[in-house]
């Protein structure tokens, strides 16, 4: 029985701007004359902003009425330009940890090396398939290892862990096998397995966790890194 207990993915991205702006004022005057007085005032706008002020002035005698005119003018422009550059850079990794425990099966497992082993206790080894897929338009490298259940930093399980592409075969293990391993540092000392492996663009590859030991029955964890999907047989 397989499950899926976690995922994750990261995205960051920026941009900067900047916006235009453009003022200019304008002036005009005007005369004029008569009996009286007079004033006038006047204003203009234009793409930014202008003012225009004007006067007209006028002397007269007796009695009558006199008219003053103003007029006032006034033109103002502007214009502004401005231009914003922005990047933006974002990555993402994609985790996945699935949990497993030896139950698609029985066959005969090979050395790291994937060449036969030839021991009396062929056949005896029980195996999980995990499809490890990319979807994008280019090869994803993933690393994967094994781990205690709930635990990706423990090792309570003593796995073998191999890489078939394009597909595993349980008749056929030393077909299409390209590596393999036993344990993390080699020395025994950590007996849970890891791999690393390139997933070309639009592709998979398939990775079989098994045991070291015939006849062994425990589940395990099997934590992936890369920003691919994850799936069971």
């Amino acid at each position: 029985m397989k499950r899926w207990i976690c995922s994750s993915l990261l995205l960051l991205a920026a941009c900067d701007g900047c916006e235009p702006e453009g003022i200019a004022e304008g002036e005009g005057e005007g005369e004029g004359e008569g009996e009286g007085e007079g004033e006038g005032e006047g204003e203009g706008e234009g793409e930014g902003e202008g003012e225009g002020e004007g006067e007209g002035e006028g002397e007269g005698e007796g009695e009558g009425e006199g008219e003053g005119e103003g007029e006032g003018e006034g033109e103002g422009e502007g214009e502004g330009e401005g231009e914003g550059e922005g990047e933006g850079e974002g990555e993402g990794e994609g985790g996945f940890a699935v949990v497993g425990d030896l139950s698609d099966g029985r066959y005969q497992r090979t050395f790291e090396s994937c060449l036969p082993r030839g021991f009396a206790d062929e056949g005896d080894f029980g195996f999980d398939v995990w499809t490890i897929s990319n979807a994008g338009g280019v090869a994803v490298d993933v690393a994967a290892n094994t781990s205690a259940v709930g635990d990706a930093g423990s090792c309570g399980v003593d796995t073998m862990v191999f890489a078939y592409a394009p597909s595993f075969e349980p008749t056929t293990p030393t077909a299409s096998c390209l590596f393999g391993n036993d344990d993390i540092d080699d020395l025994g000392d950590v007996p849970c397995s890891s791999i690393e492996v390139s997933v070309p663009a639009n592709d998979s590859v398939e990775v079989v966790v098994t045991s070291f030991t015939a006849r062994a029955a425990f589940s395990y964890q099997l934590n992936v890194v890369g920003a691919v999907t994850v799936t069971g047989r």
